[in-house]
């Protein structure tokens, strides 16, 4: 049976105090009993019960007798066990977190990657996978090369020469050896690194990790090669008419502010927070 409204001993202090308890739970508002002294430190909060002001009746607070006392009545009760209230929120930036209500991550549960910081790392993963493609690449176009200096060097003009060089390149064999090359460095850099660190190192630098969008852990093997072919895919098919409208998409995406390759994949890219959840 719940307990009626009152002042009761303060289950958080032996020091003597009491403590208004509203039908529910403990209120913040405690006090000493009339003529007694505290049994140890502690500042009472002398606040009265709600409604006493306006009744204008002043408020005597109520303490029950201790079992052990003679004349402690046969109905007394120990007082109820503290309610502490709503559970603790988390801690600013983990998964979980209260929702955002302005800024960037408006909408979202949780702290989203800017757009900038997301580009300025993806800068970085091309600057680093182009320098380890360039050998293979100039590997493929090194004939195209050799023909064109030997046109210059048997009296052509470079003009001519640099029209030939220019038709070669756009030859499909030799754009599509340059598409699977670079596919394939592209993978073995991206896919692994997301799933095993939950980052590449353009975004280990700005400090950043890309997570499944519902439950905070690193990407798994399937999620990771759906994110990287996405986005590869569409490139190399479509070139910049995929690649622009693809990481523009956070702009107007709400509320997890994801790109399209991060939709096929259910990911979300979030700041840094500390080591692997996996």
């Amino acid at each position: 049976m719940a307990m009626a409204p009152g002042w009761y001993q303060d289950p958080f202090s032996s020091s003597g105090y009491v403590r208004w308890w509203d039908g529910q739970r403990w209120g913040a508002s405690t006090t000493l009993p009339e003529g007694m002294a505290p049994a140890g430190p502690g500042i009472p909060v002398p606040l009265p019960p709600p409604g006493a002001a306006a009744a204008g009746a002043p408020v005597q607070p109520q303490v029950p007798v201790p079992p052990s006392s003679p004349s402690a009545p046969s109905s007394w009760q120990q007082a109820p066990p503290p309610q502490w209230g709503a559970p603790q929120a988390p801690a600013p930036g983990a998964y979980g977190a209260p929702q955002a209500t302005s800024g960037w991550s408006a909408g979202a549960p949780y702290e989203l990657a800017t757009w900038g910081t997301r580009a300025a790392a993806r800068v970085i993963d091309v600057i680093i996978t182009t320098v380890i493609s360039m050998p293979f690449v100039m590997w493929v176009l090194w004939p195209s090369i050799t023909a064109a200096m030997d046109a210059v060097s048997a009296g052509g003009s470079m003009d001519a020469a640099m029209q030939d060089y220019v038709a070669q390149l756009s030859d499909v064999g030799t754009s599509t050896q340059i598409a699977i090359i670079t596919a394939i460095i592209t993978f073995f850099y991206e896919v692994p690194q997301n799933v095993l660190f939950g980052r590449t190192i353009g975004k280990r630098v700005l400090g950043l990790e890309v997570r499944q969008r519902d439950d905070d852990r690193n990407l798994g093997w399937g999620a990771a090669i759906m994110r990287w072919g996405v986005f590869t895919v569409g490139q190399s098919i479509l070139s910049f008419f995929w690649t622009i409208p693809d990481y523009l998409w956070p702009f107007w995406d709400r509320p997890w502010r994801q790109t399209l390759h991060d939709k096929a994949a259910r990911s979300t890219v979030v700041p840094s927070r500390g080591p692997s959840h996996r």
